[in-house]
C-alpha cells in the first residue's frame, strides 16, 4: 500500500503556528473481506488536537474509518513545532506502507547550515504484516526479514542503499522517525558525533552522542557535522535492531551511506562498540522551555502487560485488552451523552474538569514499548 504512489508517503510541511489542511481520499478497492478491511483513516502522530479532537485519525475512538472512494478533510493548527510523522490508524495498514513524515518549521536549540529532512526507519517482512498476523496472535511477533531507511534497503542482490552527500565543513540537520512495527533501533554514524537538539516535537538542551536509541514511533532531531573527510571518503549510516526486545533477519544490514564524494563507493568504516539493549535516551533529555505544571491529588495508575486470551496473545491495560467498534467511535458515543462504557471499551472517567490528572503508565514488562 502506498500513498500518492510512494513509500513513505509525501512529507507534509508546515511552519509553526500553520492551520493545516489534509485531504485523504481512499483510492482503495473491496476485496472477498468486505469494504471494512479496505477502510481507512489518516492518524497525525504526537499533534495536539486542541479543539479538534474529530481531526485525530482513530477508528473507532475519533471518527469511523473512510471507505473506498470517499474523501475525508483533516484540520489541525500546528501549534508545536519538528518532526513527527502521519500512518494510517486502522488494522495494520501503517506497516504496509501507509506512512509518511511531517515537518514543522520553527525554532532550533542549536545551529546547523542544511536541513536534509527525514529519514523514516522502519522494519520490514517479505510477506505482508497481515499475513504475519495469524501468527503472530499464536505464537507473539514474528521475526523479520529487513529494514528500510526512507523505504529502501539491499537484501541479496537486489536493491540499493539510501545515500546523503556531506560537503566537508559544513552542518546538517537530520531527523529521524522510527516507523518500525516491533523494532528498537540504535541509531550511529562511523566516526561522527551527532548533536540531539529535539525529541517528539519537544525542543531540547543539546547534547551529544555517538549512538542514539529510538523506541517505536519516537523521533529525534540531530545535527551532525560533516569533520571526517580527513579519515574516510564514505561512512556507513546504520540503524541497528535490538534483539534484547525484537528479532531481524538483517541485524547487520540495515544501513545508508553518508558520502563526501559524488561517487558513492561502499563504505570500509567499522561502527561504534554498543551492548545490546533496549534502554532509551530518556537520561539525556532536558527540554529547553521548562514548565512547571499545576499540583493534583488524583492520579491514574495503569499497568501495561501482555496476557494469553483464548490462547491469543494480547497486550493489556489492566488486564483489559481493548475491543472497538468502528461504525461506533467513542468521541460520538460522548457527543450522544452517553454515561456507561463497556469494560472493553478502556474508556477512563475523569470526575472533576478543569484540574490536573496524572496518568502513570508502566509495566514490569522485560519489553519497553512507548
Amino acid at each position: 500500500m502506498a500513498i500518492n504512489g510512494t513509500i513513505p508517503g509525501p512529507t507534509l510541511f508546515a511552519d509553526w503556528g500553520d492551520t493545516v489542511v489534509v485531504h485523504v481520499t481512499n483510492s482503495m478497492t473491496t476485496s472477498n473481506n468486505g469494504t471494512y478491511s479496505k477502510t481507512t483513516p489518516i492518524h497525525f502522530h504526537g499533534i495536539r488536537q486542541n479543539y479538534t479532537n474529530e481531526n485525530d485519525g482513530v477508528v473507532s475512538i475519533t471518527q469511523c474509518p473512510t471507505a473506498p472512494g470517499d474523501t475525508r478533510t483533516y484540520t489541525w493548527r500546528a501549534t508545536q513545532y519538528g518532526t513527527t510523522w502521519y500512518h494510517s490508524h486502522f488494522a495494520l495498514q501503517a506497516w504496509e506502507g501507509v506512512a509518511g513524515a511531517i515537518i514543522i518549521n520553527g525554532p532550533a536549540t542549536a545551529n546547523y547550515d542544511e536541513d536534509v529532512g527525514t529519514i523514516l526507519i522502519s522494519d520490514w517482512s517479505h510477506q505482508t504484516v497481515d499475513q504475519l498476523w495469524t501468527q503472530a496472535q499464536l505464537t507473539g511477533p514474528p521475526v523479520m526479514d529487513n529494514g528500510l531507511l526512507n523505504g529502501t534497503n539491499v537484501y541479496d542482490d537486489g536493491g540499493s542503499r539510501l545515500q546523503l552527500s556531506f560537503t566537508s565543513g559544513t552542518s546538517y540537520r537530520i531527523r529521524l522517525i522510527n516507523a518500525a512495527i516491533d523494532t528498537l533501533f540504535k541509531f550511529t554514524i562511523d566516526n561522527h558525533t551527532m548533536q540531539v537538539i529535539a525529541t517528539d516535537l519537544v525542543p531540547i538542551q543539546p547534547y551529544e552522542a555517538t549512538i542514539i536509541n529510538i523506541g517505536i514511533g519516537q523521533r529525534y532531531d540531530i545535527v551532525v557535522t560533516a569533520d571526517q573527510a580527513s579519515t574516510a571518503d564514505s561512512f556507513w549510516m546504520r540503524a541497528i535492531p535490538q534483539s534484547a526486545c525484537s528479532e531481524n533477519d538483517s541485524q547487520d544490514n540495515i544501513k545508508g551511506i553518508i558520502s563526501y564524494t559524488d561517487s558513492a563507493s561502499t563504505p570500509e568504516t567499522t561502527g561504534y562498540d554498543y551492548e545490546d539493549s533496549c534502554e532509551d535516551e530518556s537520561v539525556n533529555i532536558v527540554p529547553y522551555h521548562s514548565k512547571t505544571v499545576g499540583s493534583t491529588d488524583s492520579i491514574t495508575d495503569e499497568v501495561a502487560g501482555v496476557t494469553t486470551i483464548n490462547g491469543l496473545f494480547r497486550w493489556t491495560l489492566n488486564s483489559t485488552s481493548m475491543l472497538v467498534d468502528w461504525a461506533n467511535p467513542t468521541l460520538l458515543q460522548v457527543m450522544d451523552e452517553v454515561k456507561e462504557f463497556e469494560v472493553d471499551d478502556s474508556v477512563l472517567e475523569l470526575s472533576e474538569a478543569n484540574v490536573w490528572v496524572y496518568l502513570v503508565i508502566e509495566t514490569s514488562l522485560a519489553v519497553p514499548h512507548p
